[in-house]
């Protein structure tokens, strides 16, 4: 399940599968592991320019990484202004009216309204 809240935790694990792999970070190695928040490629370049600055000290562990992702104010700023991205359910147990359409029933979710193709009756 994913936080609808960005941490430094999570960035950290995420900066850690680059660093172990001993790849350099990017926004594109970032963009996908972080698409389920809204950010911008500028925002995704701060955030991977100031992970690869880090020192080979601070670069150590993961949970050093996390600190170091901590004291930053530039990649906090980043974390503390991200939102998630919005993902809309239909629930088909509500009444909806079209305005073209018309309506379903909520209770037998029968529709009702013009029909978008005529029917045949039986004669």
């Amino acid at each position: 399940m994913i936080s609808e809240i960005l941490t430094a935790k999570i960035v950290a694990e995420i900066a850690w599968k680059a660093i172990k792999a001993g790849a350099t970070m990017t926004k594109e190695f970032l963009r996908p592991q972080l698409k389920s928040w809204i950010l911008t490629d500028a925002e995704l370049d701060i955030l991977s320019n100031t992970i690869n600055s880090a020192s080979p000290a601070e670069k150590k562990t993961q949970i050093y990484l996390e600190a170091y992702i901590d004291d930053k104010p530039e990649i906090q700023d980043i974390i503390n202004n991200a939102r998630p991205v919005e993902t809309y359910a239909i629930n088909a147990t509500n009444n909806f009216q079209s305005p073209i359409a018309g309506k379903i029933d909520k209770q037998e979710n029968h529709y009702h309204g013009a029909s978008p193709t005529p029917e045949k009756k039986n004669t």
